[in-house]
């Protein structure tokens, strides 16, 4: 049997067991799931571990090479290690046993991708490079200069160090680059190693599979983020006291599900994010519901978000989406500019939860043609194979290749 290793920064939850199908994928190769959560930045807390005789903890450094050390040489590693600064000696370490890394892009629905992909936005990229400088340029070639730049506008504030900290990422991630033989599989359509998006397979599965509520009466559905408790969070913005932030972004969140509730005559209900783990329930008491989103976006009124990757529910459920942001939330940087590119890939407003009186006209629908245009792009509805039967067909092509090199 082919050996097959997945290595994750989180434990096995239902989640990574459900994006992987890893328990199909044990029927057809020697598998093991690698939860490298302990060695490796950012890793992701479990709220529920499924245990399973495939699954193993590795500990440490000299863990991680004794079992790199027993691996055949035509192994195929499917790696979700991020490739990041702290994460270089990891890389190195693997690396050095094996270059071939198989990397599975179940977020291939960016939505940058999509803005991206409108004219007005090439349109608008052409008119900004043709009033590029060539002092602009001279910054971009010879990054010390830039460096120094942004020094003197910073004056060596916490902004430069913030800015400096980036670059050093950015280097540090393209020296990982080079470590591998990169394979990709992509949920984006007509890609050589083409799978369904997950999302997809599970809106199948809820349609077909008369999806009854979770949730008595009308309710709208919050898509949970793990703010301010994501741990790439951190990572992105490390200046930024996150804990601090929980106060206000819960009291802004909670009085306008208050005004939703009131407005629509209808509960508001949570869509727990994967990695969270809340001790206390910060909602007001409302409904958290773990690894059920798109259950609760089926039989939902519509849905609130910032911009979770999850927006494919409503889209492919048809549901009114309102985007929401406040104060606290936009001092993340990354969630700052990700809700904006949602607002203009969707042509909606963005609702400020801190201000907002009247939320009569909130729950609005996704244009027609704008929802079309996603479907069409993430989404191939040609394929009827499930993504058990995808994931087998890629991983045996993948061996081919890797065992052909090795013999070259």
């Amino acid at each position: 049997m082919i050996k097959v290793i997945i290595m994750v920064p989180s434990a096995l939850t239902e989640r990574w067991q459900s994006m992987f199908c890893s328990d199909e994928l044990s029927k057809f190769f020697d598998l093991e799931y690698w939860d490298c959560s302990k060695i490796c930045r950012p890793f992701f807390e479990a709220s529920s571990v499924l245990k399973r005789c495939y699954s193993r903890i590795i500990n440490d450094f000299p863990d991680m090479e004794s079992n790199l050390s027993r691996l055949p040489k035509d192994v195929v590693i499917i790696s979700h290690i991020h490739l990041e600064g702290f994460n270089y000696k990891l890389h190195k370490l693997i690396s050095s046993y094996n270059r071939n890394r198989v990397y599975i892009d179940f977020w291939a629905n960016r939505i940058s991708l999509f803005v991206e992909s409108s004219k007005d936005y090439a349109e608008n990229v052409k008119k900004d490079l043709k009033k590029k400088s060539v002092w602009e340029k001279l910054l971009r070639t010879f990054p010390s200069i830039d460096c120094l730049v942004k020094f003197m506008e910073y004056k060596g504030g916490p902004e430069f160090r913030k800015y400096r900290d980036e670059k050093r990422k950015l280097r540090r991630y393209y020296k990982a680059v080079p470590l591998y033989n990169r394979f990709l599989i992509s949920v984006k359509p007509h890609m050589r190693y083409s799978i369904n998006h997950p999302d997809y397979e599970k809106y199948l599965s809820v349609v077909n599979g008369g999806n009854k509520s979770l949730v008595d009466g009308r309710y709208t559905v919050f898509l949970d983020q793990c703010f301010p408790c994501h741990p790439t969070l951190k990572s992105e913005n490390p200046d930024i006291d996150f804990e601090a932030l929980a106060q206000p972004y819960y009291s802004s969140l909670n009085s306008f599900f208050d005004k939703i509730e009131k407005e629509y005559n209808c509960r508001v209900v949570i869509a727990g994010h994967p990695v969270a783990n809340y001790g206390q329930n910060p909602f007001c008491g409302r409904p958290i519901f773990y690894f059920k989103t798109a259950e609760l976006v089926a039989s939902s009124i519509a849905v609130l978000m910032h911009c979770s990757f999850s927006i494919s529910y409503p889209i492919l459920f048809d549901k009114p989406v309102c985007l929401i942001a406040n104060k606290a939330l936009l001092q993340a940087t990354e969630i700052r500019s990700n809700i904006n590119k949602f607002s203009i890939a969707f042509k909606k407003d963005i609702i400020d939860t801190d201000c907002i009186a009247d939320v009569s006209e909130s729950l609005t629908p996704i244009d027609e043609m704008i929802r079309k245009q996603y479907i069409d792009m993430f989404f191939d509805t040609s394929i009827k194979e499930r993504n058990d039967q995808l994931l087998v067909r890629h991983i045996e092509s993948i061996h081919e290749t890797i065992v052909n090199g090795l013999a070259s």
